[in-house]
This record gives structure tokens, C-alpha cells and sequence, in this order.
């Protein structure tokens, strides 16, 4: 049986993600970074004998879907749910082992072609492996840098930022390095749980590129999430990537799992 939830089901839902706790981290994240997620986001729950087994949830700012479940059939049961409510699903950034599920679902039964996908290396980094290669020149964005850092994430000009750019942008979670009164380097995190912490959105300025600032910023990041005695870090990088992955693997980052990035043509706005 599935279900959309409301607020009333949290604590089902946070269980649920602590007990595949890596795997769930945008998810537990949504908790800190809204104040009300199940109102800013859609969740979706398949029930077994009350228990929940299965959880969807669909990201309404990034138009991104998120599908937990052991079970195959849960998750094509979730996944066809979430097709007739006629969301527009712009992305699938899943685990390997769900991904391949869900979009075989999107491609075969509801005919929706991605348009591009990208398979990534997980990859972990614990405390006692960090090589930290911070120099104390990074900083943790403020309101003032959401235009520049919505430049800087989506290519764009100042002049074609949206609203819609500037509220993917949440400035207390960006770290960045600035040179020249510029951000030349960032990173920004993706979720925090009791024991993980997930990165992404790592780049630097093409002209500041091969002079160590990605991995001074990646270390700023690591280092301060270290301090608050959270144990273990994630980030994702493509698996043909192979200069971000010695980049990491130079800090002390180790491959674990496998993940997915499969993007769909938004609907177009009427």
C-alpha cells in the first residue's frame, strides 16, 4: 500500500533512513534544510503490515526523484505512483542498484527517454585517512554570494540567473575560495546525517584550474565537518573522471558503491 505522507510520519521516515543511513543522506538532509520538508517536497511511503518498506520522495526545488527500497517491485510500485501524479521529473540521482530499476521503469512502461547518464564512483573518506591540505583561506558563503555562486554552479550569465537558480543555492552549506575578490573554487554539501556527511558540486574557474585550490576547498569542507565528530564523509565523481578521482584519492577518499545521475527534459511551462 502506498501512501503520501505528511509530517505526521518523520520519525517513520527518519527511521527508515538511518537504517541505510549512506544511502539516504539528501533525504535526512531535506529535514535541516527545510522547515517543513514534507511541505516543500513530496514524500511517497509503501507500508507492509505498517511497517514502511519503501520511501519516494520527489525534490519540488530540483526537480529530482529519490527512491529507497530492498524490494524491486516496491520501487516500480513507487515508481508508477509517482508517474500519475504527473510530476515533472527532471533528474533520478539514485544508487546504482535503485537507479537501474527506476529508470528501466520511466524508459519501459511510462516511455520517458532520459537524456543523459552518468554513472559515478562513491567514494569515503574516514577521519583517520584525511589528508588535509586547507591553508585557512576558505570560507563558508553568505546571502551577499547567492548570484555569484548560481554563476558560477549553472554557467550562466548574471543577466540569465532565474529565481528558480538562485533557490537551488543554500549559502550556509557552500564552501568557497575566493582569489582577486572572485569565487575561483567551491563545494557545497549535500546532506548530513548523525554519522555521514555527502559533498558535491565541486568546480573551480577553468583558468585557476591544475593548482591544488579543488582540493584545498574539498579539504576546508572535510575538515570542518571532522571537527563536529561526524565519522565518515561521501562524494560522488563520474566514473570516466579520472583526474577528480586521484584529486580525492590524494586526500584520502576510497571507492565503495556506485551511483547514478540520470537526467530527464523538463516539461516546458505553459
Amino acid at each position: 500500500m502506498i501512501k503520501k505522507l505528511n509530517k505526521s510520519y518523520k520519525q517513520q521516515v527518519l527511521d527508515f533512513c538511518y537504517r541505510r543511513e549512506k544511502e539516504n543522506l539528501f533525504i535526512i538532509g531535506s529535514f535541516q534544510n527545510y522547515k517543513d520538508t514534507f511541505k516543500s517536497n513530496k514524500f511517497y511511503g509503501y507500508f507492509k503490515n505498517d511497517q514502511l518498506i519503501g520511501l519516494g520522495v520527489f525534490f519540488t526545488r530540483f526537480g529530482s526523484l529519490v527512491i529507497n527500497a530492498r524490494n524491486k517491485k516496491v520501487i516500480e510500485s513507487i515508481t508508477d505512483f509517482i508517474i500519475a501524479e504527473n510530476l515533472n521529473i527532471e533528474c533520478v540521482p539514485v544508487f546504482k542498484k535503485y537507479a537501474d530499476v527506476i529508470i528501466r521503469r520511466l524508459s519501459c512502461v511510462h516511455k520517458k527517454v532520459s537524456k543523459k547518464y552518468i554513472e559515478q564512483a562513491v567514494f569515503l573518506l574516514e577521519k583517520q585517512n584525511f589528508q588535509n591540505f586547507s591553508d585557512g583561506t576558505e570560507a563558508i558563503a553568505a546571502k551577499k554570494d547567492v548570484d555569484e555562486i548560481a554563476v558560477f554552479a549553472t554557467g550562466k550569465k548574471q543577466s540569465e540567473i532565474t529565481e528558480i537558480d538562485k533557490k537551488r543555492v543554500f549559502p550556509n552549506q557552500e564552501f568557497i575560495l575566493r582569489r582577486n575578490n572572485r569565487i575561483i573554487s567551491k563545494a557545497n554539501i549535500h546532506g548530513v546525517s548523525e554519522n555521514y556527511f555527502q559533498i558535491g558540486g565541486v568546480g573551480t574557474l577553468e583558468a585557476y584550474r591544475h593548482k591544488g585550490y579543488a582540493k584545498q576547498i574539498v579539504s576546508k569542507l572535510y575538515e570542518y565537518f571532522f571537527k563536529k565528530g561526524i565519522k565518515y564523509g561521501l562524494l560522488f565523481t563520474a566514473n570516466d573522471n579520472l583526474a577528480a578521482q586521484k584529486l580525492y584519492k590524494s586526500i584520502g577518499f576510497k571507492p565503495v558503491d556506485e551511483f547514478v545521475i540520470c537526467e530527464y527534459s523538463p516539461i516546458p511551462h505553459l
